[in-house]
């Protein structure tokens, strides 16, 4: 239907599996399967045991500089979802102290058994029960987990890790900034502008979100140095941050791209040392 001004013009949605396949088809590098309540499953993203490569190179920019030493073919694992399709233990809402951890791949511990993750690790280390609303692709997905599961939890900490994007909008906002999809070079620097104005603003909004669902909580924001999408973080008023580098990964998960069992004990150090 052509969008004729005065005319009702009808939008046909894609359904969420009807976006995974596009994802698994056009962007198989971020493909993702979904997450099914009570289930356990042999691998998750990239990372199954058939997949695995002793000796390979860091396959991400935080990791590349690493060499897999660690042969996870003695030591496979299962990914095992909870009755919320999340990683971790069924939690306590009754628990005297909650954490409640959200983001991406890092959070979910991608690569290492759930009991080896920097999430686990740092709320058992902490006597805290712990609800993991994670892996995620865009903040702003979280934002309907949060307000419901989230809030009748009712943590004590929320500890936030960066996501691949902010917003959905961060695949328009790749393909803008990349200079192989043929747009003219003023048109990419205008365009990547606004939507990082946009990131920047949505980062803003999502802590007044945060406050305000959780006003009890400490509110701890785990987040990559120079990670794309989050080059330009606000000046929060709430947000703890804790900022971590290249240098704070020694070892590489059973995928070869995320942190390995070393390197998820030191994040767990660090969030149990620093969360004031």
């Amino acid at each position: 239907m052509s969008n004729t001004p005065g005319k009702h013009v009808d939008y046909v949605w894609m359904s969420d599996d009807e976006i995974r396949e596009y994802r698994r088809v056009n962007f198989a590098k971020t493909y993702k399967q979904k997450r099914v309540p009570n289930t356990s499953v042999a691998g998750y993203g990239r990372d199954f045991i058939e997949n695995f490569e002793l000796g390979c190179n860091g396959r991400d920019i935080f990791t590349n500089h690493l060499v897999q030493d660690y042969d996870w073919s003695k030591d496979d694992f299962t990914y095992d979802w909870n009755s919320f399709g999340w990683r971790g233990p069924e939690p306590d809402f009754k628990a005297d102290k909650k954490m409640l951890f959200a983001g991406g791949s890092m959070t979910l511990g991608t690569g290492v058994p759930v009991e080896k993750s920097c999430v686990h690790l740092a709320a058992q280390a902490m006597g805290y029960d712990y609800i993991n609303m994670s892996d995620y692709d865009c903040l702003t997905e979280l934002v309907e987990p949060m307000r419901t599961v989230g809030k009748e939890y009712d943590p004590d900490i929320v500890c936030i890790n960066d996501t691949r994007f902010i917003a959905e909008s961060g695949w328009a906002l790749n393909y803008f900034m990349n200079p192989k999809n043929g747009v003219e070079k003023s048109q990419r620097k205008y365009y990547r502008q606004m939507l990082m104005q946009t990131n920047t603003d949505i980062l803003l909004m999502f802590e007044s979100f945060l406050k305000q669902t959780f006003p009890k909580a400490k509110l701890v924001f785990l987040l990559a140095r120079n990670r794309k999408h989050f080059k330009l973080p606000p000046n929060y008023d709430h947000f703890q941050m804790i900022i971590y580098t290249p240098q704070d990964m020694t070892d590489l998960g059973r995928d070869c791209a995320h942190p390995g069992i070393k390197s998820n004990q030191h994040f767990a150090n660090r969030l149990v040392n620093e969360i004031e």
